[in-house]
């Protein structure tokens, strides 16, 4: 964090009671921290729009400067203290451009000077013109202070000679009293537009973590379902290219078009699945098939391609659809990285014990060959497989085990 020169220096950004999500300046940035926080709430305002301010700062500067100018080119009778009252007030009202708490306190003080001045009834027509920036940009205690203290001026000039007629106490009340409502009215409507903005911000960074989330889930899809078939198709057509033996390349050729339709149909589930589509009776799904036969399956193919392969499953409980299809896709996965990176004549064991209460999937092979040169991330598989199984609560291990390479996958039985 960037270090500060002091409090005095540093802007602050605190909350309006009643418009908290407006960008709010502390009005006492020239106290100490003490101050500041006994003052937060009360004098805390937010500016004006820029071309409100320029409004704000132009018309008052031409009134006050046709007064200056008739004084001086004697077309009027004015006092210098009357020109001074008039300076006065056009500043004051200046200030609100950029601090309103600060002009508002200033054109409360400047009516000492109207009345001494016997300037009343101008004080008191930049008073209710004023009340719209204030009500706009001060919170709603202050604007409130402000409110009553225009009414005690108001009755105050009306008293004290020249005084000020029913007609002009009764403007005065009008026009403040329109200028208030129009300056909180707007304020509101601000107010109600920049929370629909955070709304609608809100709603499309909610879409856009749901289309992430959904590419990420097409994406294991297609990782969990195709990789296997994909890698067993390459594979056997590596063994094409080094044999001429018929019987192996015809067995090759039947595993490579067994797994290209395998593929084909599961490309065909998983967009059938992004769609929102329900599949067909030609196209398996995971849980439909039984752990059983999934890890029997995958022996044949590894032996079909020159893998002394040892199965073994103990126990005979039923499982919950989620947790067979868990096991399957990690049988797959763990199959797909022998295929892909251990020696063609490594022996692998499948191990499955079924317990009542847990379930344990046992992938070993030999990690005899030399790693090879591996293109792109070779662990998402097993990263994203790691995460379903905590997802179900269980237990994922992948690594070394002594010379050889082992998967583990531990999971509730229900």
């Amino acid at each position: 964090m960037d270090a500060v020169d002091g409090p005095a220096a540093t802007p602050l950004v605190s909350p309006v009671p009643d418009a908290g999500h407006l960008p709010v300046t502390d009005g006492a940035r020239g106290a100490g921290t003490g101050a500041r926080a006994a003052h937060r709430g009360l004098l805390d305002f937010v500016l004006p729009p820029k071309a409100a301010r320029v409004l704000i700062v132009v018309l008052p500067s031409l009134a006050a400067a046709e007064t200056v100018w008739a004084q001086l080119v004697g077309q009027r009778s004015a006092s210098w203290a009357i020109i001074a009252v008039s300076l006065l007030i056009t500043a004051a009202i200046i200030v609100m451009a950029w601090r309103p708490t600060w002009g508002a306190g200033a054109m409360a003080l400047v009516g000492f000077a109207a009345v001494a001045a016997g300037q009343g009834g101008e004080y008191l027509t930049a008073v209710a013109l004023s009340a719209g920036v204030v009500f706009y940009c001060c919170s709603a205690p202050f604007s409130m202070a402000y409110g009553v203290a225009s009414v005690a001026w108001v009755a105050v000039i009306a008293t004290v000679p020249p005084g000020l007629g029913v007609g002009g106490v009764v403007a005065a009340f009008l026009v403040g009293t329109l200028s208030a409502a129009a300056g909180r009215g707007l304020r509101t409507v601000v107010r109600r537009n920049l929370a629909l903005t955070s709304q609608v911000d809100a709603h499309e960074a909610q879409l856009d973590a749901a289309l992430a989330a959904e590419r990420n889930r097409i994406a294991d899809e297609l990782h969990d379902v195709i990789a296997h078939e994909i890698s067993i198709t390459v594979m056997h057509a590596r063994v094409l290219e080094r044999t001429d033996d018929p019987e192996t390349r015809s067995s090759s050729q039947r595993a490579i078009v067994a797994s290209s339709t395998q593929a084909l149909a599961d490309t065909r589930r998983v967009l059938q699945l992004v769609h929102g589509r329900a599949g067909t009776g030609s196209i398996p799904d995971a849980v439909e098939t039984s752990i059983r036969r999934e890890l029997e399956a995958l022996a044949q193919k590894l032996r079909d391609l020159g893998h002394e392969v040892r199965t073994e499953v103990t126990g005979d409980e039923p499982l919950a659809g989620i947790i067979t299809a868990t096991l399957i896709r990690a049988a797959r996965e763990a199959v797909t990285n022998v295929v892909k990176h251990a020696d063609p004549s490594a022996r692998v064991d499948l191990f499955l014990s079924l317990t009542p209460h847990a379930v344990v999937l046992t992938v070993e092979n030999d990690a005899n060959r030399p790693p090879p040169e591996r293109r792109g991330d070779p662990s998402f598989g097993l990263a994203r497989l790691r995460e379903r199984v905590d997802v179900l609560g269980g237990t994922f291990a992948a690594g070394p085990d002594g010379d050889r390479w082992r998967v583990r996958v531990e999971l509730a039985a229900r």
